[in-house]
């Protein structure tokens, strides 16, 4: 008996521990804030090249002297701008000889065809044009034609115009200079559209 009376007090304090559990918990006072979306700003130092998501490098369609040099680098110039003109005297004398042999060559072709106005006659539509295909070839009609649109052509290669409006750079003739068909003249881009490249290493 006198054991049993010893232990009672000491079931009792257990007792009360496991009824009310936060009975030896310290409380702990926190602050806090409410949390804000923003934009994560890291700043980056490195190397990098600016390059013009519209830009053309310009090169020579025909090869001569250059008359006429309005490109320097960092101008503006508007679409349709003439920057460059080729001297345009050898391919007017092409053009005049060009036409010269055309005059003759539709002669030629118009007697050559009066001797067969008769045999056009009898023959049908699609005949009567080979035969008359024939003899603007024979009569060297259809070359000469040939010729003068070439030569038109080429002397609308006398000019080099803006493709769109932008800026000069790497202007690489003068005026005076003598260059290649192929050679490169200069570099038209359009300035508000950039991109830049950099690299960039993970951390």
């Amino acid at each position: 008996m006198a054991a049993l009376a010893a232990c009672a007090p000491s079931t009792k304090a257990e007792e009360d521990q496991t009824a009310n559990p936060k009975a030896n918990e310290t409380l702990t006072r926190v602050t806090s804030i409410a949390a804000q979306i923003k934009k994560f700003e890291y700043l980056i130092h490195t190397n990098g090249k600016v390059k013009a998501l519209k830009e053309r490098v310009m090169t020579a369609d025909i090869a001569g002297r250059i008359a006429v040099c309005r490109a320097e680098n960092g101008k503006e110039t508007e679409s349709g701008f003439v920057i460059l003109i080729f001297d345009p005297t050898p391919t007017q004398h092409r053009l005049q000889k060009a036409e010269l042999t055309l005059f003759n060559a539709e002669k030629e072709y118009q007697s050559q065809l009066l001797g067969y106005e008769n045999l056009l006659k009898n023959k049908s539509p699609e005949e009567a044009d080979a035969i008359r295909q024939k003899l603007r070839i024979g009569s060297g009609l259809a070359l000469a034609e040939h010729e003068v649109k070439e030569a038109n052509y080429e002397l609308l290669k006398t000019s080099v115009a803006a493709p769109f409006r932008g800026v000069l750079a790497d202007v690489k003739v003068q005026e005076g200079q003598q260059t290649a068909a192929g050679n490169e003249l200069f570099k038209i881009y359009d300035p508000t559209s950039l991109l830049l490249e950099v690299k960039v290493l993970e951390s």
